[in-house]
Order: structure tokens, then sequence, then C-alpha cells
């Protein structure tokens, strides 16, 4: 099975550890949102997907579009998105429908994620809910 439906099928369950699950036991998770984050290790992975996962209780992944490069990163284009109904520091929960579209590179050791790099517009995400004039 390919990372992209291992991928989708984790964030299904509703259950960070099983995201987390899919990166090697000292895998990076970059972030390039509206706050930099750098993960690294299955526990600061599980502790940071747990908290999109409590804001978005349904969250679903669908993957839009996959590229496998000659070096063997595999770059993923995916919208996530649910209804942002837990509370999160500085965002708070309305209920709304959010979605975020992003891109994120992995660099894989065997079937495991060694290094992913996230992009995306948060302002995207924010707007989607409520939280930007527009």
């Amino acid at each position: 099975m390919s990372i992209a439906q291992r991928l989708k099928e984790a964030w299904e369950t509703h259950d960070p550890a099983q995201v987390a699950a899919l990166y090697a036991e000292d895998g990076v998770r970059e972030e390039f949102l509206i706050n930099h984050a750098v993960l690294t290790g299955r526990e600061e992975i599980t502790q940071h997907v747990g908290g999109y996962m409590h804001a978005v209780p349904d969250c679903a992944l669908d993957i839009r579009r996959v590229v496998e490069g000659a070096d063997g990163t595999i770059t993923l284009e995916w919208t996530w998105g649910g209804t942002h109904s837990g509370e999160i520091p500085g965002l708070p929960a309305r209920g709304q429908s959010v979605s975020l579209q992003g891109t994120t590179i992995y660099d894989m050791d065997g079937d495991l994620i060694a290094r992913e790099n996230l992009y995306c517009d948060f302002a995207i995400m924010l707007a989607s809910a409520g939280l930007l004039g527009g």
C-alpha cells in the first residue's frame, strides 16, 4: 500500500498514534504554517497531530495528487478538513467547516517517513472558518 493511502487511512482512524506510526522512530515532521513547527520522533508527532484531531475530530485527508521523484521523494497534494468543534489556543471553536489545502514532500526510509516538509497557506483555513474578514 502506498504512503498516500496509508496516511489517508491513518488520519481517518482519528488516532494520532496511528499517524505517528507511519514515521521512523526519529522521523521529522516540519510544518511551514502560521506557526513553524519542527517535530522529532513519534511522541512529538503524536502530540501535535492529536491537537489537530482534537480541534477537528471528524477530520479527513483527501489526496489529490501523488508525484514520485527520481531521488525517492514523494510529493502529495492534499486537502484536509472537517468541522472545527474543539478548542485550541488562539483559535476558538466555532462549529464551522474548515478546509486546508497543501503540499507535502516526504523523504522515505523504506516504508516509513524519515522526513516530512509540509507547506500550506493557513490563512485559507482561517477564512473558511470565518475567522478572517473578506
